[in-house]
């Protein structure tokens, strides 16, 4: 059954304490991170996948993609994440020396749509991480999510077009492809193995001009749930290395020169500094793995058509912020679990959400087997529901 898409606009939550500004340079603007980036409208975006979650089955690929997918198979066998090493820490130098040839530039061109409505190309930039040595490339979805071209610049120079392989928006993690062999990979470790106070090191190309950057500082925290433009990311990596525009998909490493998270944002504002955010390699790894295989994330679905709730059906009809159930399908795991047409979903696993893109971000991370406590809201009173994702 097609999916059901239904985007709506709300105002600005006032809570926000800080604005968090995804670290992607526009073309031609070398400035700092300001409180918040405003990109250009772009032309012909994709629809979100945070809009609805699917009554869907596996989405069908064409004959290219399904070779592509067979190809992949190898690929994903070096793409597990390392247990920690043992050896002595590294300075910031040896880690450098290490892990460097394996961070890229990406330079896309999007389409993009000015205040008049005149249509053209725009340049942005961003980082990227070799994860194999086949040219599998892991950054951020909104680094190349909507480009029409990607060129990749690797360590050494040499610049090679790449392909967009798969996205994951609400995650905001992507994977592109470049031809080669024997590309320097980078070594994945688990990012829950790192301590709070530990080295991190992280190489990027800021401003989309300085390839290879190296910036250090400290893990400052783990699990942060962190209130962006485009609804909160959960469970992010905190740091004080240095990040700025263009830094967006580049490493994030533990004292070992190992992967542990995707650079994807930082605090912006005249009054805060040293605060920057990574994706955890626990939560980009999975996707990663089913991004080349399938060339989407085949999270299980709940089997709901749902929107966010918006400010006027808030103000009308006494509703709390969330994701409002607008039909459920029989014998669904949502149907089984008792979710019912105009409850309204305000949160998954004791997180609070208030986006469909925030109830994706959640359940992209599960597998099937897994379950999921949801909080309704229903009738004035608040309950609480497990979905079982069955085998």
């Amino acid at each position: 059954m097609n999916d059901y898409t239904q985007q709506s606009q709300r105002p600005r939550r006032p809570y926000m304490v800080f604005a968090v500004v995804l670290c992607l340079v526009v073309g031609g603007m070398l400035g700092a991170c300001a409180d918040l980036i405003r990109e250009p409208k772009r032309f012909e975006d994709r629809p979100s996948a945070a809009a609805v979650d699917e009554y869907k089955e596996d989405t069908q690929h064409d004959a290219a993609m399904s070779s592509q997918k067979d190809e992949a198979t190898d690929s994903n066998k070096g793409l597990q994440i390392k247990p920690p090493v043992d050896r002595e820490s590294m300075s910031v130098a040896d880690i450098a020396e290490l892990a460097a040839p394996s961070v890229v530039a990406i330079n896309t061109e999007e389409l993009v749509q000015d205040f008049y409505g005149r249509v053209g190309t725009q340049p942005f930039a961003g980082s990227g991480v070799i994860i194999s040595a086949d040219g599998y490339i892991v950054t951020n979805d909104h680094v190349v999510g909507n480009a029409q071209t990607i060129q990749v610049t690797l360590a050494t120079g040499e610049s090679l077009d790449a392909e967009l392989i798969g996205t994951d928006p609400s995650n905001d993690i992507a994977v592109i492809k470049i031809d080669g062999k024997d590309l320097p990979a980078i070594e994945v470790a688990s990012s829950s193995d790192t301590r709070v106070g530990s080295t991190v090191v992280a190489i990027g190309n800021p401003l989309g001009v300085l390839e290879g950057t190296v910036t250090a500082g400290v893990l400052s925290a783990t699990n942060r749930n962190v209130q962006s433009q485009d609804g909160v990311m959960y469970g992010l990596l905190q740091t004080d290395a240095a990040i700025n525009q263009g830094n967006s998909g580049g490493a994030l490493l533990n004292d070992q020169g190992q992967l542990i998270g995707i650079n994807s944002s930082k605090a912006g504002g005249m009054n805060v500094e040293g605060i920057a955010f990574a994706i955890p390699t626990d939560t980009v790894m999975p996707l990663v793995e089913q991004l080349i295989s399938k060339g989407e994330v085949q999270a299980p679905q709940l089997g709901i058509m749902a929107f966010d709730v918006t400010f006027n059906m808030q103000m009308s009809y006494d509703l709390p912020a969330g994701v409002y159930v607008q039909a459920v399908e029989p014998g669904s795991p949502a149907d089984q679990a008792g979710v019912q047409a105009q409850d309204v979903i305000t949160g998954i696993d004791g997180q609070s959400i208030t986006r469909m893109r925030e109830l994706q971000s959640l359940k992209n991370r599960l597998s099937t087997g897994d379950t999921m406590d949801l909080t309704i809201y229903r009738g004035g009173e608040e309950i609480d529901l497990t979905v079982s994702f069955g085998e």
